[in-house]
């Protein structure tokens, strides 16, 4: 299913990682905007409804926003060298060291 079918559908395109859950109630607005973009957004989108087009134009616009952000973030400049020094240090994993047979005593539960 495309994006275009996905939108039709009325299927949600979001992640559940975005911080929005899928059943989470929703907000009366009342809103201005111009008749022509809401007609454009449906037409493209096939939304059933003026709220239906706002909501995916809204979510289109938070994951252009987001993915800009990301980008910008990984690409204003390398790591330091104390970053990178930082990020190398690994913990001292003897503290964990015992004669604890972890299989023995979960193998079961990692088989189901």
């Amino acid at each position: 299913m495309n994006v275009l079918e996905t939108a039709r559908a009325g299927v949600t395109t979001t992640s559940p990682l975005d911080g929005r859950m899928p059943s989470m109630a929703k907000d009366k607005a009342t809103i201005t905007v111009e008749r022509r973009k809401i007609d454009e957004v449906r037409r493209l989108t096939g939304a059933a409804s003026t709220s239906a087009a706002i909501d995916m134009a809204l979510d289109h616009l938070i994951r252009t926003a987001r993915l800009r952000s990301d980008v910008a973030a990984y690409t204003s400049r390398p790591p330091t060298d104390d970053e990178i020094a930082l990020a190398s240090i690994s913990p001292c994993w003897e503290d964990l060291a015992d004669d604890t047979d972890w299989d023995l005593l979960y193998g079961a539960d990692l088989e189901r």
